[in-house]
């Protein structure tokens, strides 16, 4: 049968979080945070690949104000639809929110973005990123020969 001091969830969580020699619902708690968003992430991805930003976007904020954690994943879906829908500016504020926010871009994020600079012929923003992000340089301490 079930033993009597188990009766009750706040007597089996401690005795979980005793014999883990931790939090056990703290990691839990993580474990499921980081399942809804990499879900978030999915439905993020398929939107920006068929364009639908606006929606996207609405998703995004929606899981920011319930406070799911928003990843480098989650930052780097919202701007491939700012780049497949050829809006390069609205990509670029969007990095630039990405750092403000202290997210860490990811190779992924700066190729994105890379591409929609080249795509849109937008060469000294795409070299920008390039020299800042990718090789660490300021890229207003490198010469350029005429």
């Amino acid at each position: 049968g079930i033993r009597k001091e188990y009766m009750s969830m706040t007597s089996l969580k401690e005795d979980l979080n005793h014999v883990a020699g931790q939090n056990f619902e703290q990691k839990a708690n993580r474990k499921v945070s980081k399942t809804k968003t990499h879900i978030l992430n999915g439905e993020l991805a398929i939107l920006a690949r068929k364009k639908h930003l606006k929606q996207a976007l609405k998703c995004f904020k929606h899981a920011e104000a319930k406070g799911m954690i928003l990843d480098a994943h989650s930052y780097t879906n919202i701007l491939n639809g700012y780049v497949r829908c050829g809006d390069m500016s609205g990509a670029l504020e969007w990095f630039k929110g990405m750092v403000d926010s202290s997210v860490q871009p990811n190779i992924v994020t700066l190729t994105t973005l890379l591409k929609g600079f080249c795509e849109a012929g937008q060469l000294k923003e795409a070299s920008d990123i390039f020299f800042h992000y990718i090789l660490g340089i300021n890229p207003t301490d490198y010469a350029t020969t005429p």
